[in-house]
C-alpha cells in the first residue's frame, strides 16, 4: 500500500466494525478507498463514515461475503416476497370487514357519524392505494417471468397458470352456492356452504400467493428490477398502516358512538361484531407489521449497496 494512502486511525477504527471474514478479504482495497476519498472531501466525513458503518451492520446481519450467500439485489427480492405474503393476509382480513360493512345498518352509521364516515372511507381508499403499490412492484417482475416462461421455462409457466386455474375453481364453487336455497337464512346448509366458500378462498390466496412468489424466487430477474422494490414496499407499508389505524378508529368510534349496532351479531356468519372486527384488525395489524419490516430491510440493503459502490 503506498505510505501516503496507510489507514489512519479513523478508518482502522470503522473497518473494525465489520465481521473477520470481510475484512480478511476486503479490508486492504476499502481502507485505501477510504483514505483517498476522506483525503479529497474532508466535508463528506460524517456521512461516509455513517455509510461504512450501516455497510458494517448489514455485513453482520446478512453476511453477503460469504460464498452461498445471496446478493443485496436478491434479498430485495426476499424482503418483497414477504411483504407480499403480508399483503395476502391482509387482503383476507380486509375482506372479513366488507363482508361484515356490507350491512345497510353500518352504511347509514357511516352517514350520520362522521368519524367512523371517514375512518371508513381512509380504510378504502388505503386499501386500494396498497393494490396499486402491488400493482406497481409485481408488473415488472411478473413481465420478468412471462418473459422467461415464454421462452421455454415450464417450471414458471406451470407456476404463473396456478392462480387463474384456482381462481377460476373458486368462481364455479362461489357461483355453485348462489343457487342454493338460501331460506331460512341461517340454516345449516347455507352456514356450510357459506364456511366452504370462505376456506376455498383462504386456500386459493394460499396457492396462488405460493406460486407466484415461488415463481419469483426461481426466476431470473434483472438486479435493477430487484433493487427497485423497496419503493413500491415503501407505498405499501404506509397504506397498509394508514388502514389498520383507521380501522382500530371505527371500531372505537362505533363503540362509542352505536353501541347497538356494536353489540350486535351482525359480524360475519352472524358471529358478534366485536368477534369479527377484532379479528380483522389483528391480522391487519400483524401483516402491517411484517411489511414495515420487510421494507426497513430492503432499505437497509439498498443503502449498504449504495454505500459499498460509493466505496468501490
Amino acid at each position: 500500500m503506498n505510505p501516503d494512502l496507510a489507514p489512519t486511525r479513523l478508518v482502522r477504527g470503522l473497518l473494525r466494525l465489520y465481521p473477520v471474514g470481510w475484512r480478511t478479504r476486503f479490508a486492504d482495497e476499502v481502507a485505501a478507498v477510504l483514505v483517498a476519498v476522506l483525503a479529497d472531501d474532508g466535508r463528506r466525513r460524517a456521512r461516509i463514515a455513517l455509510d461504512v458503518v450501516a455497510g458494517a451492520i448489514d455485513a453482520h446481519i446478512h453476511r453477503s461475503f460469504e460464498p452461498g450467500r445471496k446478493l443485496m439485489p436478491d434479498r430485495v427480492r426476499t424482503s418483497a416476497q414477504v411483504a407480499f405474503c403480508a399483503f395476502a393476509l391482509f387482503c383476507i382480513a380486509g375482506t372479513g370487514f366488507q363482508k361484515m360493512t356490507e350491512d345497510m345498518r353500518f352504511q347509514t352509521v357511516a352517514r350520520t357519524h362522521d368519524a367512523i364516515g371517514w375512518s371508513f372511507d381512509v380504510i378504502l381508499y388505503g386499501a386500494i392505494t396498497a393494490a396499486l403499490c402491488v400493482v406497481a412492484g409485481s408488473l415488472p417482475v411478473l413481465l420478468g417471468i412471462a418473459k422467461q416462461a415464454l421462452a421455454g421455462r415450464r417450471d414458471l409457466r406451470c407456476l404463473l397458470v396456478s392462480p387463474p386455474v384456482a381462481g377460476v375453481a373458486w368462481f364455479a364453487l362461489a357461483f355453485a352456492v348462489t343457487r342454493l336455497d338460501h331460506s331460512p337464512q341461517h340454516s345449516l346448509v347455507n352456514v356450510a356452504a357459506v364456511v366452504a366458500v370462505v376456506v376455498a378462498f383462504h386456500v386459493v390466496a394460499a396457492v396462488s400467493t405460493g406460486a407466484l412468489v415461488l415463481a419469483a424466487g426461481r426466476a431470473d430477474l434483472p438486479a435493477p428490477v430487484k433493487r427497485a422494490q423497496w419503493l413500491p414496499m415503501t407505498g405499501l407499508s404506509a397504506a397498509m398502516v394508514a388502514v389498520t389505524v383507521a380501522d382500530l378508529v371505527w371500531g372505537l368510534t362505533l363503540r362509542a358512538e352505536a353501541p347497538t349496532l356494536f353489540r350486535s351479531h351482525n359480524g360475519l356468519l352472524a358471529t358478534p361484531v366485536p368477534a369479527t372486527w377484532v379479528t380483522t384488525l389483528a391480522l391487519m395489524a400483524l401483516a402491517s407489521a411484517v411489511t414495515v419490516a420487510a421494507t426497513a430491510r430492503a432499505i437497509g440493503v439498498v443503502r449498504a449497496d449504495r454505500a459499498s459502490a460509493s466505496l468501490g
